[in-house]
Parts: structure tokens; C-alpha cells; sequence
């Protein structure tokens, strides 16, 4: 794929959700290979939606 995204390094589509799409991405920082969610940008500027998604995001974190 070769698209970059911040110090991500997308390698993969992984698919596509209600959300956006979801990218295997390599964080060029630590090494270490992640799932990215690019989100549809109806939801980008939504306040409420962001702030789910980001909390929803760092408890998945913390599952690895």
C-alpha cells in the first residue's frame, strides 16, 4: 500500500465498518504492527462521536 497516515504506515485494508475504514498500519515510531481506523468524515466534527470513539479506542488498547 505504501500510504502514510502521521507515523502510520499502511500496509493493509482490513475492511470497512460504520465508522470508517480499518487499515493494518505499522507505527513507524515503535515497530510495532496495529489496526487504524480512518473515520468517515461525517463523524470527524462530531464532539460526541469522537469523544466515544477515542474512549472505546483506549480500552481496546489495553485487551493487547
Amino acid at each position: 500500500m505504501g500510504r502514510r497516515v502521521g507515523k502510520y504506515e499502511l500496509t493493509a485494508m482490513l475492511g470497512r465498518d460504520g465508522m470508517g475504514e480499518v487499515y493494518e498500519a505499522v507505527d513507524t515510531d515503535k515497530g510495532r504492527t496495529i489496526a487504524l481506523t480512518i473515520l468517515r468524515a461525517e463523524f470527524a466534527f462530531d464532539r460526541q462521536f469522537r469523544t466515544r470513539f477515542l474512549r472505546e479506542s483506549q480500552a481496546a488498547t489495553g485487551l493487547v
